[in-house]
């Protein structure tokens, strides 16, 4: 091995990292356009839904006053399914909402009260919809809908909200602005997922069903500073930010093979020439521009395979015609399948694909350090 060999190989490597950062990049401004098809998701199946109790005011002898309900009942059944569009998932969902409230007149004379329905958000599609005081009946659900009733001393009414609507990534229900106080109030959620981030307050019961969760909320006479209950959907992981991860990664991944077969030929007296070293890193980067295109159009894990197929057989067969069939299987092959299958493959487990690829990095380090720590670099690199 001569320097002048060696500092071709650092080319080949340099040139190929730099085709990665623009695959990569490529890859992340095709995600920003693809951003723009959250308008034509939320179109169809709506925005993130954020449910207020009903306004009811007290008219005669009042002045308009807000009362707080002496009960709530809440029930939201929430069903999670994903749309993709391009190399995005959107997490959508169905909900149908039913909330009962109670209303009593705490006076000492007759009065009037006025209940107004607040639609989950301006753009929501409400199906089945039901806004009922006692026998009263709102057919609309636009916002500022009102149902008029009168209560004598101590009587009460119940306030039904009912619909089924479509939302997108979040769930809310509000209590209103700023701190609150909250009367008898229960709320129980239904979902069909399990993997759940509550933003604010956490449920005070949770029950695990055969597909997701029943949660409750319950407070008794309560004063809470954190005025709603928000549900953040699962996100599901995107195609198109894994293929670029693991494409602005992929010079590491050639840089400990390239590292690997600069050792294991000096130590076997082995000659491979740059033009080599160029097919080889040609190979690599075909693993992730393979990926790039096919996530557009299959999962995103048989992707995944298909590409390592693909390219690992480009090495192997090409280093067999080079080197022979025992290099390139025991060696090329093993140390291809650690450093561009394995450290790619390590971005499935968010979080922890740098732990992973850091142990990989450090057992390889290992393993070369202890196998070159009798080399004679001064005379093996001419």
């Amino acid at each position: 091995m001569t320097v002048k060999r060696l500092f071709a190989i650092m080319f080949i490597f340099a040139m190929t990292a730099v085709a990665w950062f623009i695959l990569g990049s490529s890859l992340a401004i095709r995600g920003h356009f693809m951003e723009r098809g959250a308008t034509k998701v939320a179109g169809v199946w709506g925005v993130a839904h954020e449910q207020k109790p009903p306004v009811i005011t007290l008219r005669s002898g009042g002045g308009g006053e807000v009362v707080q309900p002496v009960s709530s009942r809440v029930t939201a059944d929430i069903q999670l399914e994903y749309r993709r569009v391009g190399l995005l998932w959107y997490p959508v969902y169905r909900v149908a909402f039913d909330g009962i409230y109670e209303v009593q007149n705490t006076g000492n004379e007759t009065a009037t009260y006025s209940a107004a329905f607040e639609p989950p958000a301006r753009e929501a599609d409400l199906d089945d919809f039901v806004f009922q005081a006692g026998d009263d009946k709102v057919q609309s659900a636009s916002q500022g809908d009102q149902a008029t009733f009168t209560l004598n001393h101590g009587e009460s009414r119940t306030v039904k909200v009912h619909y089924v609507s479509r939302g997108m990534d979040c769930w809310t229900y509000a209590f209103g602005k700023g701190p609150v106080n909250v009367r008898n109030f229960e709320m129980t959620v239904h979902t069909d997922f399990r993997d759940i981030d509550f933003k604010t307050i956490s449920p005070s019961e949770k029950h695990e069903t055969a597909q997701g969760w029943d949660l409750v909320w319950k407070y008794t006479n309560s004063r809470l500073t954190s005025s709603e209950i928000a549900l953040d959907m699962p996100q599901r992981q995107n195609p198109g930010d894994l293929a670029g991860r693991i494409s602005f990664f992929a010079p590491v991944s050639l840089l400990f093979f390239f590292t690997v077969l600069l050792v294991i030929t000096v130590v076997k007296n082995i000659e491979i020439h740059p033009m080599n070293y160029f097919f080889i890193a040609a190979a690599f980067f075909g693993f992730h521009l393979l990926l790039a295109y096919l996530v557009d159009h299959i999962d995103v894990q048989t992707a995944f395979f298909i590409s390592a197929v693909v390219s690992v057989f480009l090495v192997m067969s090409y280093l067999r015609l080079v080197t022979g069939a025992r290099f390139a299987l025991l060696y090329a092959g093993s140390a291809q399948l650690v450093f561009l299958i394995g450290f790619s493959y390590a971005f499935f487990f968010e979080g922890y694909a740098g732990l992973a690829v850091t142990i990989g990095a450090l057992v390889a380090l290992f393993v070369l350090m202890q196998a070159t720590g009798r080399i004679k670099w001064g005379k093996s690199i001419q």
